[in-house]
């Protein structure tokens, strides 16, 4: 885990993919942060329950 960060109820974790150097955000309240007492440079395994995609060469 490489950052942690608060956002109103939500907690954002940004996650290093282990042996690609590509990294993964995350998103869960706050209340299952404070219950996991998540800290960076931690090792985390995640389940995904919803995904969304985006594509590096997009334009708006």
């Amino acid at each position: 885990m490489r950052h942690i960060q608060s956002v109103g109820p939500a907690v954002r974790i940004e996650l290093l993919v282990r042996g690609t150097g590509k990294t993964v955000e995350a998103e869960l309240s706050r209340d299952g942060a404070e219950r996991l007492a998540l800290s960076p440079g931690e090792t985390v395994y995640a389940r995904p329950r919803r995904i969304q995609t985006f594509v590096e060469d997009y334009q708006i």
